[in-house]
């Protein structure tokens, strides 16, 4: 707690953004350091305060005032930017799927097309990704829909750890997710996403996920890339027998696109 009793952007942040990474939003991690120089400021006013009122020698009144004032002043500009970060989280937590972390469809939706104009204007590679579950259906018939929810869960994990902070990873379905890796061509592409894997089958042994990954062309629309992303998946899965194949296995057709 700071001097006035509300809460630092110390304590706010983790208490709010236990799903959200503040980091991957960077209008939260401005604000964030916004609030952190608040809480500064108030400390240093607090202080300022406190030695001007166990001044042996006596304060003048005036002193005093100007102290408080400041104090108060800083006190507000830090309940307001707290307040701004508490606010600007819940926004960020009410687009994000609960139990992967990833951007809901609705929001992800505008961020892969962001990302698909910002590709089209610089001249610059975009990569989708068209990523399913293998055998989520099967999981929550055999196992029971808590142990399908730790897959999912797992899933979110993996791709949030081992994607980049900038890019987008959107849950597009049940047991579907999308991911936007602007800058990477397919071969690195596809290198990122063994990276999932393998954490992945550290988080939760036994999941498994195919992925289709399709590089954005000139003119190319978001549902363009998805739907050939999607056939690359697609022909991913009828193209290999046993699930349990090696992870190099699972990106080579693509790498060939």
């Amino acid at each position: 707690m700071h001097p006035g009793g509300g809460l630092s952007a110390v304590e706010v942040a983790p208490a709010l953004s236990v799903d959200v990474d503040l980091r991957r939003v960077p209008r939260l991690e401005v604000l964030e350091v916004r609030a952190r120089e608040a809480r500064a400021g108030a400390d240093r006013a607090a202080a300022a305060l406190a030695t001007a009122a166990l001044d042996p020698d006596g304060a003048p009144r005036e002193r005093l005032d100007d102290a408080r004032e400041r104090w108060q002043l800083a006190q507000d500009r830090l309940e307001a930017s707290v307040d701004r970060l508490e606010a600007a989280v819940l926004l960020e937590r009410s687009r994000r799927d609960g139990l992967t972390g990833a951007l809901q469809r609705d929001a992800g939706q505008p961020r892969l097309q962001q990302e698909l104009d910002r590709s089209h204007r610089g001249g610059t590679v975009l990569v989708l990704a068209f990523l399913d579950v293998d055998g989520l259906k099967a999981i929550n018939d055999t196992r029971g829909h808590a142990a399908g929810d730790d897959a999912l869960r797992a899933v979110g994990r993996a791709l949030l750890g081992c994607l980049r902070s900038y890019d987008v990873v959107v849950r597009y379905g049940g047991d579907e997710f999308v991911c936007a890796l602007p800058g990477l061509d397919l071969t690195q592409a596809a290198s990122r996403f063994e990276e999932v894997t393998h954490l992945l089958d550290a988080l939760c042994p036994g999941t498994t996920v195919s992925v289709g990954l399709s590089l954005a062309e000139a003119h190319d629309t978001v549902s363009a890339v998805l739907a050939r992303a999607d056939r690359e998946l697609y022909a991913l899965r009828s193209s290999r027998a046993p699930a349990a194949r090696s992870v190099s296995r699972r990106f080579r057709s693509v790498d060939r696109e």
